[in-house]
């Protein structure tokens, strides 16, 4: 129901869909759609959640997978690139949509900035240890 109901906000905006045709999209009933999301704004946030989901998923596997900290930032950016790049019909529909979605959106960009904050952190931490550590060993 989710994937179909995203596909069809990104090919034509939330104001351009109905719940008839997710409902047909999906092959199930529409007072079904409405009994699992509430409504039509239910569903577009969990679209939403979804795509939230799958940009984390990359840029948490990235980042974990990274050998230093350096690296972790650039995995996560590249991460990042790349979802919005393979979700490019999906990603101004679900990240642009302005009024009662965003607030949305922007929980979705402040945890996505919290996350660049943390390794940018990390990284200057673990540069000024290197720094001291050469320091140290270069002064005996």
């Amino acid at each position: 129901m989710v994937a179909a109901a995203e596909r069809l906000f990104a090919e034509n905006g939330y104001h351009g869909v109905s719940m008839d045709q997710i409902a047909a999209a999906s092959g199930i009933t529409k007072p079904m759609l409405y009994d699992y999301f509430g409504s039509k704004e239910g569903l577009f946030l969990a679209c939403m959640e979804r795509a939230r989901g799958r940009l984390f998923e990359a840029i948490g596997g990235a980042v974990r997978g990274a050998a230093d900290a350096e690296s972790a930032l650039r995995a996560g950016i590249y991460a990042f690139l790349t979802v919005a790049n393979d979700q490019r019909a999906t990603w101004p529909v679900l990240f642009a949509e302005g009024g009662r979605f965003s607030e949305a959106a922007a929980s979705i960009r402040a945890e996505q900035a919290g996350l660049i904050a943390q390794l940018l952190r990390l990284l200057k931490v673990l540069r000024g240890s290197q720094r001291t550590l050469r320091h140290r060993l270069h002064a005996r």
